[in-house]
């Protein structure tokens, strides 16, 4: 009677102590998980750019510290193909993106977003800045608006591209030489942000995702965001590019 009633006793104390709500809200929901990239098609693994820089970042960046992403040596600046083109995928809590990168604008820029994107820096970063009817600013280590991955680069201005579209890719910084990890993707048009911040490339898949990124953003700094879109995984993909199709004019 006595054994009986303490097993008895056990069990309803051993049900009561557990706590599935608290569980549940521990685990990651499967839209905030963060993901493998997928394996590199043929030309993208065989291109000189990609081998090249996972050489460097094999046998140059460790990645195995909690620090590791302030910790990273400045990849070489590379020599691309004009007969190519990079893009860079973004698959984000919202959706994806895709953006096709500019290296004849920025070489070092690009060279740094292939880097940094092999060695999986962005995944599971958040856009901690979206301000409404301007940009969505990400890239931050911490996830704090500061920070830089262990180099810092000057602007680079080759071309003069603009911020003449949404979806222009962009460098943060907080002044000259000061370029490094952090970007910001625009909204609108912003020509008062031409010469002072790097553009190097633009969004040409997934307007619905930027626009999914910008609902969720506040009216002005200092704001707190609803919630925070979060990078899952990025990935390079290189593939032929478009052939110019020439004018009248250039025929003459």
């Amino acid at each position: 009677m006595r054994t009986a009633l303490l097993v008895s006793l056990m069990m309803t104390f051993a049900v009561a102590t557990e706590l599935p709500a608290q569980s549940k809200r521990t685990k990651k929901s499967d839209t905030q998980k963060t993901q493998k990239a997928p394996k590199d098609d043929k030309k993208t693994a065989k291109d000189k750019v990609i081998r090249a820089l996972d050489k460097f970042r094999k046998s140059k960046a460790k990645t195995k510290s909690k620090s590791w992403r302030t910790r990273l040596p400045q990849p070489p600046v590379q020599r691309f193909n004009p007969k190519l083109q990079y893009l860079w995928y973004l698959d984000t809590s919202v959706g994806p993106l895709v953006i096709t990168l500019l290296p004849e604008a920025a070489p070092n820029h690009v060279s740094s977003v292939i880097f940094l994107s092999r060695c999986g820096f962005y995944n599971g970063l958040q856009f901690p800045r979206v301000l409404t009817g301007f940009m969505a600013q990400g890239g931050s280590p911490s996830n704090t608006l500061s920070g830089d991955p262990g180099y810092t680069m000057d602007g680079e201005f080759l071309t003069k591209q603009k911020h003449d579209k949404p979806g222009a890719l962009s460098a943060a910084n907080s002044g000259p030489g000061t370029d490094g990890s952090q970007f910001f993707l625009t909204f609108v048009p912003t020509p008062h942000l031409d010469d002072l911040h790097t553009v190097h490339g633009f969004v040409t898949e997934g307007t619905k995702t930027l626009k999914a990124i910008e609902s969720r953003g506040v009216e002005k700094d200092g704001q707190t965001l609803k919630e925070k879109v979060t990078i899952l995984r990025t990935w390079i993909r290189v593939i032929d590019a478009p052939k110019k199709v020439e004018s009248s004019d250039d025929k003459k």
